[in-house]
């Protein structure tokens, strides 16, 4: 999680910011084992805006579904 937040807080620092940032590109993030805290910390860097999340929710449950999203 250190590295994902490392680079949340250097994307957050650039003058100009990426149109879009996939979460997972082709990939299924309900894998994630933290989701929860993931979007949180994008939250927080205040980049919500930017990513996309990709998922057919196969994986989720409906409590968690509730939760993450």
């Amino acid at each position: 999680m250190e590295l994902f937040e490392s680079i949340l807080q250097q994307v957050a620092a650039w003058p100009e910011k990426p149109g879009v940032i996939y979460l997972t590109m082709d990939g299924e993030s309900t894998m994630d084992k933290q989701p929860a805290k993931r979007l949180a910390l994008i939250k927080n860097y205040g980049l919500a805006h930017l990513f996309y999340i990709q998922t057919n929710c196969e994986l989720m449950k409906k409590t968690q579904e509730r939760r993450d999203l």
